[in-house]
């Protein structure tokens, strides 16, 4: 047989197993499924997805709000009595005292006033005893002063945590002088110490800023918004070992009072450290986690602040600003709690400090933001005094047209990630956007006709190959250089493919 009548025969009879085979080279080779057909089942997956996005916000259970047997009011608290100051003082001393006064000053409005508070170190090689301390404007005549008589001993520390002023008429900048009564131990005796004439120790006058009063606005507040009420009792544990420990460490008395809540108050202040998320981030952490690190930002604080009160036997609200999250304590649902909660509070801090609370259908709530005052009941952040109502005032959040008010409950509303109806409108969005480029991508189809193979009949997406004499066209895979095209015979050499 010639040679080239073997060739032919065996081009003949690879061109006959290609056809024999066109289905295995059509589907794994050439044509994916017909974009219709795939549109159509994207466009089923994406009917399923809003189907089962629909089902998991049908099936999220409702939050929980506190019940009326969650709502303790705080049982009276009784003060320690101020300690006696000594009575055989063996004369006087014109002796400076060598004291270092350190003045952290909280914001102070004009009218309302606010708090100082003050830590005194004795550099002193000898005791003293500070029985009064006092602050005065001094333009006007105003003041608030507190007893305390408390020793101090030669390279202590003593911290007031919180002294009540009053506000001056009016804002901007304004003088204030600090003075003290102040005795002295030498020679096993006590002397008082005066200057000036007589036996306060005034140190220089100093300036500070008042702020003025915000006009009246009020802010609506939503209840228990489910996203913020699963975020914050899935992270508070009541049952936590590591809070318990630390609210065991701060308690000095038993019963649920509010003489405890402002000792964790306290406490907060002292022991943990504001620090920012990394990166300007919005992580919030477990009271296990903030524990751990002794830091935090202010949900931080809120969320172990809430989990110490319940632990004492208090009920405890979170709420959300803009920018900024704090603690609120239930007191009770009556005027009278409210005036027992606010005596027990300037009691505790020996001192009339102004007190807030939120009200509602529910009762009264006081508030709790340790970085927002130096005692518990003062302005959050970002709240700003507005009006006197009798012995309370109103305030506002001027940045804030909404509060969220989260119950902390410790019920854990979080659901399997299969009833999470965030990634079933993930995936509805995905789909849909997938069923539209098929949809496109057929359109464009049928706009423009594809060329079909000769061989295999299909048509030709990419990639295909074309008889130069005839302008027939066949699949890159089902035709080859050398053979006869089966239109018109012709040995031809096919190019390559554009």
């Amino acid at each position: 047989m010639p040679p080239h009548a073997i060739y032919r025969r065996c081009a003949i009879n690879i061109l006959s197993e290609i056809s024999a085979n066109n289905i295995i080279c059509n589907f794994i080779f050439v044509h994916p499924m017909p974009r219709t057909r795939m549109a159509a089942l994207f466009s089923v997956l994406m009917v399923l997805s809003i189907i089962m996005a629909a089902y998991s916000i049908l099936a999220q259970p409702e939050t929980v709000a506190f019940s009326d047997s969650e709502l303790q009011t705080p049982e009276n608290f009784i003060p320690s009595a101020i300690p006696t100051a000594p009575t055989n003082i063996a004369g006087d001393t014109t002796a400076r005292p060598d004291i270092l006064v350190r003045i952290l000053i909280g914001q102070i409005f004009e009218d309302y006033g606010g708090s100082i508070r003050i830590e005194i170190t004795n550099n002193d090689t000898r005791a003293i005893f500070l029985e009064t301390l006092a602050f005065d404007w001094v333009s006007l005549d105003m003041g608030s002063n507190i007893t305390l008589n408390t020793r101090i001993s030669a390279k202590e520390t003593y911290e007031l945590k919180a002294l009540a002023v009053d506000g001056p008429p009016g804002s901007g900048m304004w003088d204030y002088q600090l003075s003290m009564r102040l005795l002295q131990y030498r020679n096993n005796q006590w002397y008082r110490m005066t200057g000036g004439g007589d036996d306060w120790i005034s140190f220089s006058e100093q300036s500070i800023e008042v702020h003025e009063l915000a006009d009246s606005e009020s802010n609506s507040v939503k209840y228990n918004t489910r996203l913020y009420y699963v975020r914050v009792n899935d992270l508070v544990d009541f049952s936590s070992e590591a809070v318990a420990m630390a609210t065991g460490n701060v308690m000095t008395t038993g019963d649920y009072n509010l003489g405890n809540v402002c000792e964790i108050f306290d406490w907060l202040v002292a022991e943990i450290n504001y620090t920012e998320d990394p990166g300007g981030g919005d992580v919030w952490y477990s009271p296990d986690e903030t524990l751990a690190s002794m830091t935090g930002d202010c949900e931080d604080y809120a969320m172990l602040f809430s989990a110490m009160v319940e632990h004492v036997g208090g009920a405890s609200r979170i709420y959300l600003t803009r920018d900024h999250a704090f603690t609120a304590v239930y007191v009770g649902n009556t005027e009278s709690d409210l005036d027992n909660a606010t005596a027990d509070i300037r009691a505790y801090y020996s001192t009339p400090v102004p007190v807030h609370a939120f009200r509602d259908e529910v009762g009264y709530w006081m508030m709790a933001d340790p970085l927002g005052s130096f005692y518990m009941g003062g302005l959050a952040v970002g709240q700003v005094p507005t009006w006197q109502s009798a012995d309370y005032w109103n305030s506002t959040f001027p940045e804030s047209d909404n509060l969220h008010s989260i119950d902390v409950t410790g019920i854990n509303l979080e659901q399997p990630i299969w009833l999470d109806p965030l990634n079933w409108v993930g995936m509805v969005i995905v789909f849909g956007a997938i069923t539209l480029g098929f949809l496109a991508s057929a359109h464009s189809e049928k706009t423009e006709p594809l060329p079909v193979c000769k061989i295999c009949g299909m048509d030709i997406f990419e990639y295909w190959y074309t008889c130069q004499n005839c302008q027939a066209t066949y699949h890159s895979q089902c035709a080859f250089g050398g053979a006869n095209c089966p239109m018109c015979q012709a040995p031809i050499q096919f190019p390559p493919p554009p």
